[in-house]
């Protein structure tokens, strides 16, 4: 197996970091941590290749709403149509970009389990961001322009070149040989009060198939709202005055109740669970029902407070097949039905100690996890062993232990890291036994440097989030 640590085997270069890894490693579990960011022929972790038809994920609404977003700075006008649809048609590019990514050809995908998967997929991205444009960009463009867009920012700490940690600009530090910490952050956008000028709030937009309630209550006391604009308030000078999280709710994944199926079984297939993706549609029966006749709810109470249900003959649909497709859709649907998928969180009010203590606590999280990584490199160069061996291996479990909160999210969500910590067969080289592959860096500044250091890249296979 190749050098697991040829990143330590190089000249000293700044360490790169990112809230993602950080949280893994201090909340989650140290060794996938590890396994994710240092370990690999690369040094910068690995990953399991993606076999699955790949879900909407927050990557690819962010191409959308990135393209949109430039056009509103541009003119300081709301999109028109032709905007949208073309960061709609970029959104569904990236979707496809990362069903190949996966090994997965569309002319081989002959079963209409994993078409059907597709189409829904495709629905919602397009759904989810008509709904933004139609009820929540106009909300924001009326009280903020746009000032900043993905703007990648690393922020220098434990600084060895003589700058100063946190002083600006990063690649300076890399051109004086600094082998300090980089915090990479990116803040999705940011705007300018206008009638206040130098109040500045910064906006994240996240996908979850949470409840609306359950995404909204998480937020108060995570660290991603105070942390997320640091980089760029340490460039800038600026302070940001409040965060909002816009919660973009994709729905469910459930099971169909198959044929055959009795009380609360449900064996069957599984869709998305969304009324951006599903109508109920009563097919033409000319004469007597000349059109289709669609409709959002199956359920719903009267005027008297009654329940009321649709017909047998109102079947599931995809919206896609609405008159005028999924953006009519979403312009049939009543405001309240259409928010209803959009959650926005906040303000949320600027919390310094929370950033202060959490940067102190997080670099030197980084320097020690640094220079366990040297020893580890250094004894078993010295020692001749390889990573699985006894000494390695138990300094790894001394340093990078496991949790073991392998079905944190549910048995369906395993830790992809599981088959190596239970050691199974392939365990000890897990790109050529278990399906792994080197880890695409996250940011850009971390993917330059893996590029000056003569490695490619591998192909981004899509991050769906989790919950």
């Amino acid at each position: 197996m190749a050098d697991i640590f040829a990143l330590y085997d190089t000249e000293i270069l700044l360490q790169f970091t990112d809230r993602s890894r950080h949280m893994t490693r201090v909340g989650k579990c140290p060794r996938a941590a590890f396994l994710s960011t240092a370990f690999g022929p690369t040094g910068y972790g690995i990953q399991r290749k993606a076999k699955s038809v790949p879900l909407a994920s927050g990557t690819m609404l962010h191409d959308a709403h990135e393209f949109i977003l430039r056009a509103v700075m541009a003119t300081d006008a709301l999109p028109g149509d032709y905007i949208v649809r073309e960061g709609i048609a970029l959104a569904h590019a990236a979707y496809d970009k990362s069903f190949a990514a996966r090994g997965l050809q569309f002319w081989e995908a002959g079963d209409e389990a994993l078409q059907r998967v597709v189409r829904e997929q495709k629905a919602l991205i397009e759904a989810l961001i008509w709904v933004w444009v139609l009820y929540a960009l106009p909300r924001f463009h009326q009280t903020y322009r746009v000032v900043s867009i993905e703007e990648e920012e690393v922020t220098v700490y434990a600084c060895t070149c003589g700058l100063g940690d946190g002083v600006p600009p990063w690649d300076t530090h890399v051109e004086r040989g600094c082998a300090g910490i980089g915090v990479q952050t990116k803040a999705d956008w940011i705007g300018e009060h206008r009638e206040v000028p130098g109040n500045f709030a910064y906006h994240e937009l996240k996908t979850t198939g949470s409840y609306a309630e359950s995404f909204a209550g998480r937020w108060e006391t995570d660290i991603q709202p105070y942390l997320g604009a640091h980089g760029w308030e340490q460039r800038t000078g600026e302070r940001i005055a409040a965060t909002y999280i816009h919660g973009f709710l994709k729905g469910q994944r459930k099971k169909e109740r198959a044929p055959g199926d009795i009380g609360r079984r449900y064996t069957g297939p599984e869709y998305q669970d969304s009324r951006l993706v599903y109508a109920y549609c009563r097919a033409a029966e000319p004469p007597v029902f000349p059109e289709a006749d669609w409709q959002a709810e199956y359920e719903w109470l009267d005027e008297e407070g009654k329940t009321r249900r649709l017909g047998p003959k109102y079947k599931k649909t995809l919206t896609a097949f609405y008159p005028g497709g999924v953006e009519a859709w979403v312009r049939a649907l009543s405001p309240e039905q259409a928010m209803s998928h959009l959650c926005v969180v906040g303000p949320l009010l600027p919390k310094p100690e929370i950033v202060a203590g959490t940067i102190k606590g997080w670099v030197q999280a980084e320097s020690d996890t640094r220079s366990r990584l040297w020893e580890l490199s250094t004894m078993m160069e010295e020692g001749g062993v390889a990573w699985y061996d006894p000494p390695a291996l138990e300094f790894i479990d001394r340093y990078f232990p496991q949790s073991w909160q392998c079905d944190r999210y549910g048995n369906r969500h395993r830790c992809e890291f599981a088959p190596i910590c239970l050691k199974e067969s392939g365990w000890q080289d897990p790109l050529t036994f278990m399906e792994f592959l080197p880890r695409r860096p996250h940011h850009d500044p971390e993917l330059v440097q893996m590029r000056l250091r003569g490695l490619e890249p591998p192909e981004d296979q899509g991050q769906e989030e989790e919950d």
